[in-house]
């Protein structure tokens, strides 16, 4: 899918049909973490955080994706396309594209601008029949009313959110670039000192924080060296 949208976007003109919908997306995606900076990540805060060790192994493998994967394979389109073209389409399929029923994914105009809340007020599915991605929505979403001389009258016009899916904050972060408040998953790895007669341990947490998992974690801390 990525490399379809490079191959759309040097299309001259109006020669791709998908031209209005390549003109209003954002000509840089260098806000996305996996496109950071080392100086970045430091001002972020991210130096002693495992998610920077998740970003870099994250933009090395789109990194050998385009050496290996790609220019090896096929050179003239590294001539045509550099890392930084790559990496642009890479990033917009990534925060923006929608993962239908198996692995397939795809790019749906206006349905990717709307933001991420918890309590979603749009949702989105595919009629099997026809195909089509359709949205709809789960709440009052506001009303501009007319007065009788024809004009606008008052608004009660609220913008519309979807939900991204269930995923832990690392996972929201890393591909969309925030952490909201609402996440329903939080994860955490532990890391015990290898005893002198055995392995090293590590247990990775990727659960609904209740109290059980509190617990668990204290009970680990309390008894690890």
């Amino acid at each position: 899918l990525a490399i379809f949208l490079l191959e759309e976007s040097t299309k001259e003109g109006k020669a791709s049909p998908f031209a209005p919908y390549l003109e209003a997306l954002p000509s840089n995606v260098s806000h996305l973490p996996i496109f950071w900076s080392s100086d970045t990540m430091t001002r972020a805060g991210l130096n002693d955080s495992n998610v920077r060790i998740v970003l870099n192994t994250i933009r090395s493998h789109y990194e050998e994706s385009y050496i290996q994967g790609i220019c090896s394979i096929d050179p003239k389109f590294c001539t045509k396309f550099r890392m930084d073209h790559y990496f642009w389409a890479i990033g917009l399929v990534r925060s923006r594209s929608f993962q239908l029923h198996g692995n397939d994914v795809v790019l749906v105009p206006l349905a990717d601008t709307l933001n991420h809340r918890g309590s979603a007020s749009v949702k989105w599915s595919v009629d099997m029949m026809s195909g089509d991605f359709v949205l709809r929505t789960i709440e009052h979403i506001g009303v501009r009313s007319v007065d009788q001389d024809g004009e606008d009258g008052e608004e009660d016009v609220r913008e519309l959110f979807l939900h991204y899916g269930t995923f832990d904050a690392s996972k929201i972060f890393t591909t969309y670039g925030f952490a909201p408040d609402d996440v329903a998953k939080w994860s955490a790895t532990m890391h015990f000192v290898n005893p002198p007669d055995g392995p090293a341990t590590a247990f990775h947490l990727s659960n609904e924080i209740d109290d059980q998992a509190v617990q668990l974690i204290h009970y680990f801390c309390r008894e690890s060296p």
